[in-house]
């Protein structure tokens, strides 16, 4: 037993140790705060968000579907870019793919990433690109708008991940966490 609390002790030493290794320590008047960033990669929205596709919506002319989501870059203007596979299911099937990009927002008291104002990027029919008309290109991003309005596309979901970010901040491209007590 004594045995197992000095290699805990150890442990919890050492992983001490490392954490504040990679710590970026940045002082203040009244104290040091040591801050740990993190970033977030793309791959990690990809994955949360297969979880959560197919997205259907009923319309009177027929249901769109949206379905195998891949989230591509954050660019230059800091909005997330997304690819997906589009169903428009009618008395004639149109299949294709659709470029979206959009605003990141973090809400802090449940620390979930929703997809602000997504706009249609590209509009891809039989792997060709196609332009839409404005009023079908608005009327296809308020639906995309809807979509996204209350479904997150990246949560923490461990305990110990929502109880660290302090903050999030997007820039220069990438989504950097903010851990710390």
């Amino acid at each position: 037993m004594r045995n197992l609390k000095r290699v805990a002790l150890a442990l919890s030493l050492l992983l001490t140790v490392y954490i504040f290794s990679c710590v970026k320590v940045q002082s203040s008047k009244e104290k040091i705060i040591p801050d740990l960033v993190v970033e977030l990669t793309p791959k990690k929205f990809t994955e949360f968000l297969k979880d959560k596709f197919p997205i259907e919506k009923d319309l009177t002319v027929g249901r769109l579907i949206l379905k195998n989501p891949n989230v591509l870059t954050i660019d230059k203007n800091n909005k997330l870019e997304m690819k997906a596979d589009i169903l428009f299911d009618s008395l004639v099937d149109v299949e294709g793919s659709i470029d979206i990009a959009g605003n990141i927002k973090f809400n802090k008291e449940n620390k979930t990433f929703y997809l602000q104002n997504p706009e249609i990027k590209k509009f891809r029919i039989l792997k060709k690109n196609f332009i839409l008309p404005d009023v079908v290109k608005s009327t296809l991003n308020t639906l995309i708008n809807t979509f996204f309005k209350e479904m997150p596309i990246y949560k923490f979901d461990k305990g110990y991940e929502k109880y660290l970010v302090k903050d999030v901040k997007v820039e220069d491209g990438k989504i950097k966490l903010i851990l710390g007590f």
